[in-house]
């Protein structure tokens, strides 16, 4: 169990040990140890992401073009690049599910800029669905939870474009 333990941490957590003290790493060891024996689904959804890999960045296929430490710091599709002083939160593996999250969540995207509707904040939209994605990656193990999210995104953006197109048919 103590070697599972410290394989975790190694994996996951962006300290390595000389740079914490016995205190906090006897007891991050020891709530991974109790997760663990309780059975416990660990909120990790990463392994340490590499300069030159491939991931999914706010649910687009982009490649790693930097990175600081552990951290992602900037990301490009090759048109665009996108940095900041940790993306890593917003960057998952190349997985399946993840890419099949990603494309739904894109289909969500397009069928917004679509309506060219110019009072939309596509900004705000565009939060929305990144949150909406990290969610729906977060829990891509989880079925049944996976299925909620999924019908509460389907709600999200059939309510964006169905008061959309209300909006277009109020005339004045």
């Amino acid at each position: 169990m103590k070697q599972k333990t410290e394989e975790i941490y190694h994996r996951f957590v962006n300290y390595e040990w000389d740079d914490v003290g016995i205190g906090l790493q006897t007891g991050i060891l020891e709530a991974i140890e109790t997760a663990l024996k309780e059975g416990q689904k660990l909120p990790i959804h990463r392994r340490e992401m590499l300069k030159e890999d491939w991931c999914f960045c706010e649910f687009t296929l982009q490649k790693i073009i930097e990175t600081e430490e552990n951290r992602i710091t900037g990301v490009s599709d090759g048109m665009f690049k996108l940095g900041g002083s940790d993306l890593s939160d917003r960057c998952y593996p190349l997985e399946m599910k993840v890419k099949q999250i990603s494309d739904t969540v894109a289909y969500w995207s397009r069928e917004f800029h679509r309506l060219k509707n110019n009072s939309l904040n596509h900004h705000e939209l565009n939060i929305e669905l990144i949150r909406r994605w990290v969610e729906l990656c977060d829990n891509r193990e989880d079925e049944n939870r996976l299925n909620e999210l999924y019908d509460k995104l389907y709600e999200f953006g059939n309510s964006v474009l169905r008061k959309v197109r209300d909006l277009n048919k109020d005339t004045i």
